[in-house]
């Protein structure tokens, strides 16, 4: 019985440790995205150009809105946690710096 909890506990912290780092890199990719942004002050054409050369997250998705002179960046970072039978995304958002024209 002991080894039946002590396996079922194993698998859960790693399943976790799996989970932490999707987030992770999810965080990491909208850190990076908003960096260009800013770095590229909002020419998303040379931003759209980076993203395709140097994926950080490769599971992740990305979607930008233009509002009041800043770019709204969202990430969907999808994860699965079969020890509880999960399966969903996370959504992450950040905002770039308020472009100048």
């Amino acid at each position: 019985m002991l080894l039946l909890i002590s396996s079922f506990i194993l698998i859960f912290m790693i399943q976790l440790t799996g989970l932490i780092y999707k987030l992770h890199q999810g965080h990491q990719f909208l850190d990076y995205i908003t960096h260009l942004i800013n770095n590229y002050d909002g020419q998303m054409d040379l931003v759209e150009a980076k993203l395709k050369s140097n994926r950080i997250c490769k599971i992740c998705e990305y979607q930008l809105t233009y509002l009041d002179n800043q770019y709204e960046v969202e990430v969907k970072v999808p994860f699965k946690f079969p020890a509880l039978d999960i399966d969903q995304a996370i959504l992450m958002r950040g905002l770039s710096v308020r472009m100048t024209n």
